[in-house]
């Protein structure tokens, strides 16, 4: 493939002309949208399905005589509901009834762990394969809590969710951005079908109500995951940054092939990438790996404090957005239709952010 990269003294002098040269926001930059972005999908499935799995049932069957939530905490007999969540098959009620909303924290924990391996592991491994490691860490904590017999191990297996979630979510955003031109940036955070699927999720629920066979259906969409892989290269960015030369263009000639372009000359590429690391020796194997030890020990203080200003308000953010979602159960009107009004906002919201954002 590098056999068909010319040498020239001209052409493009960093990588967003590389880009404006390989056709900006083109066929590719639409592909990439599409098949990264997809996995929103079965991720607001994965969240949010906590809120159907975590619904007590109205009336209790207590040796042949029904009886509401108060009754069941007398019943002294055989005490049965239909097992549409966790609360009916494990009678989650009375002295245990803490502990559905327990677990969605445990999944909120799995979150804040999942944020910080997936972006440290993404500057260590590359942005493909640690995107796709939490992806395959979600569809195994969704399998494992389809099956679970209890809720220690479910508990266990929603800890995972919520860590590939999150993880996913992180690096999504970076890897998306990372093959579009400036001006296009602003569509990796706002055209991504994570309002519709929750409206989604609504109906989906609607028509399979029991917990386990919910899970199962709403995994299914990570079966595509073997398909969409070889199809999604690792971000030329993190290439040029780590000096991965034939990596890169092999990258570029896939992006100039799609888009219909002309390939970047070679020499062009070694110059970026020389000035991306002016004191990588070509003897270099190894480089230190930064953590985030490292960016607080930082002499940016500048740089140090709008990240945790942003660290802030992204926190208060996600507990009123979680707060708000993982309560939906317990608020007026239909818990279907509230889920779909819920997702509508975060549909509508992202999208008009893209009226906002650059200006």
């Amino acid at each position: 493939m590098t056999n068909t990269i010319q040498i020239s003294n001209t052409g493009p002098q960093n990588f967003e002309e590389i880009l404006d040269n390989l056709g900006g926001f083109g066929r590719f930059q639409i592909l990439i949208l599409i098949l990264l972005l997809f996995f929103e999908i079965p991720s607001a499935y994965i969240v949010f399905i906590q809120i159907f799995a975590g619904i007590p049932p109205k009336f209790w069957n207590c040796d042949g005589e029904v009886v509401d939530k108060v009754g069941a905490c007398g019943c002294n007999g055989t005490l049965e509901a239909p097992s549409t969540s966790i609360v009916a098959e494990w009678h989650l009620i009375c002295e245990s009834a803490w502990i559905p909303d327990f677990i969605t924290s445990i999944q909120m924990a799995g979150m804040l762990f999942g944020n910080l391996y997936a972006t440290q592991t993404s500057d260590w491994y590359g942005r493909k394969y640690s995107t796709f490691s939490t992806i395959l860490v979600c569809a195994l904590g969704s399998a494992v809590a389809a099956v679970a017999p209890n809720p220690y191990i479910y508990a266990v297996a929603r800890f995972f969710c919520g860590a590939g979630f999150s993880g996913y979510l992180s690096i999504s955003a970076i890897y998306t951005i990372e093959f579009m031109p400036t001006k296009w940036r602003m569509l990796c955070g706002a055209v991504g079908p994570f309002g519709e699927a929750t409206m989604s999720l609504a109906l989906i629920a609607y028509y399979i109500p029991t917990w386990r066979y919910l899970t199962w259906a709403t995994m299914t969409p990570l079966l595509l995951t073997p398909l969409i892989f070889p199809f999604v290269p690792e971000s030329p960015r993190w290439l040029l940054q780590k000096g991965k030369t034939d990596d890169l263009v092999k990258v570029l000639t896939y992006i100039a092939k799609i888009n219909k372009c002309p390939p970047i000359e070679l020499e062009t590429i070694e110059k970026i990438v020389a000035k991306a690391n002016p004191t990588r020796k070509p003897t270099d194997v190894k480089e230190p790996r930064l953590n985030f030890f490292d960016f607080a020990k930082s002499k940016n203080k500048e740089i140090r404090m709008k990240a945790i200003c942003l660290m802030a308000i992204f926190f208060a953010f996600s507990i009123i957005y979680f707060g708000l979602s993982f309560n939906i159960k317990n608020m007026n009107g239909n818990l279907y239709w509230n889920l779909v009004f819920l997702g509508f906002v975060d549909s509508v919201g992202f999208k008009m952010a893209i009226f906002v954002m650059g200006r």
